[in-house]
């Protein structure tokens, strides 16, 4: 649902994303739902439907390029790999062992850029000095940009631009990404897990949820082949659902 159409190289064919990102965003998606459904259900005692499709989560996170079609009413400009249709440099350039994203993206922080690749008579230069005039120069001077970059590793540049203010990043692969010092400092710096053969064993016990609030558990309550949704009961409250709908549910 146009989201293969503007993610890989420019020169390329369309390419999946690395990740499930649909289902993720579907998952949030229907998340922040319930947890409006259950507001509302403590405000009036009203259940609420929800229906929440992959389709419709993928096409909302177009986003900016859908609301540019819908009001150009043009076809988008299609993939663009690391780069930024309208804005230059900004994109992925290579290093010597690796990538670096650069972020130059207005005339202030190209103009720092510039003087960070040694380079302050880009500013000055007409094919150079506005966005629109990089834009229009964008193959000339991403490949000036990328002959100086490769010239340094990756971690060497993240060097030079430190404190700069201008946006930069080293492009990690996932292992350095868990490994980084960020992340070792945050909720997802869990180091590498260790297998262990343990057997595995299933509880006896019925389902339940744990209220963070207060010190009790609600048994959830399972919904038989054959039951309409207006029959089920939400974490054991007294609040039927939208009574209107009567597809049939099954556990």
């Amino acid at each position: 649902m146009g989201l293969m159409h503007i993610t890989g190289h420019r020169d390329g064919p369309p390419a999946k994303v690395g990740v499930a990102v649909t289902d993720l965003t579907t998952g949030l998606y229907t998340s922040n739902s319930i947890m409006a459904a259950l507001l509302t259900r403590a405000r009036t005692g009203k259940g609420q439907r929800i229906d929440v499709a992959l389709a419709d989560c993928q096409v909302a996170t177009l986003a900016n390029l859908a609301s540019s079609v819908l009001i150009s009413g043009k076809p988008d400009t299609g993939r663009w790999g690391t780069a930024h249709p309208s804005i230059v440099p900004y994109k992925g350039f290579n290093t010597k062992d690796g990538n670096v994203m650069l972020g130059g993206g207005n005339d202030r922080l190209f103009g720092i850029l510039c003087d960070k690749l040694g380079k302050p008579e880009w500013k000055s230069d007409a094919k150079f000095v506005t966005n629109a005039d990089r834009v229009k120069h964008r193959d000339e001077l991403e490949t000036l940009i990328e002959e100086i970059t490769t010239t340094k590793t990756t971690d060497e540049w993240l060097e030079v631009l430190e404190g700069c203010g201008m946006p930069y990043a080293k492009i990690n692969d996932v292992k350095q990404t868990l490994e980084h010092e960020h992340g070792l400092s945050h909720a997802f710096g869990f180091g590498l897990l260790k297998k262990r053969e343990t057997r595995l064993t299933f509880s006896k016990r019925s389902a339940s949820a744990q209220h963070g609030h207060r010190n009790r558990t609600s048994r959830l309550r399972t919904c038989e082949a054959g039951q309409s949704a207006s029959q089920v009961l939400l974490l054991g409250t007294q609040y039927p659902l939208a009574a209107a709908d009567s597809r049939p549910t099954y556990r």
